[in-house]
């Protein structure tokens, strides 16, 4: 379990960077309403989930973290995947079901926060990607520079 919850924090690394690169300046302030969370609320409600899930793992004193810059916010991301990946190669934890509950519950939310940040840069003409086929993406456990 441990192999295919790395490849799939591996998964969120290369997909949600495709998204925080080569943005429009709007990008991180964009707000449809007052109902939604602008994309550096949506990335630092991604970073709180992060830091949840590693919460899970190794004590962790806050999974709320303020939200900064969206600079910032991005290197916080980068960072939280990396430290997660590594409370989970160190876990000792046996119970796999806490392995399966992370998956299905924080990280799964990550993937769709990400999405919608690829709608956003959709609606405003500044799609982030040409249709690349993931199932051929560089994508593997523990490599987070692409």
């Amino acid at each position: 379990m441990k192999h295919s919850l790395r490849h799939f924090l591996a998964t969120i690394y290369y997909r949600g960077n495709k998204y925080l690169e080569n943005y429009n300046n709007d990008f991180p302030t964009f707000h449809s309403n007052d109902d939604t969370r602008t994309p550096v609320q949506i990335l630092n409600h991604i970073n709180g989930l992060l830091m949840y899930s590693r919460s899970f793992l190794e004590e962790v004193i806050n999974t709320y973290p303020p939200t900064t810059s969206f600079d910032e916010e991005i290197t916080r991301f980068r960072k939280e995947i990396q430290k997660l990946d590594n409370a989970i190669i160190s876990s000792e934890i046996n119970n796999y079901k806490i392995y399966d509950q992370i998956l299905q519950g924080p990280l799964a939310d990550i993937m769709l926060h990400i999405g919608v940040l690829s709608m956003v840069r959709r609606i405003m003409g500044n799609p982030a990607d040409d249709y690349e086929n993931y199932m051929n993406a560089p994508i593997e456990e523990g490599l987070f520079e692409y």
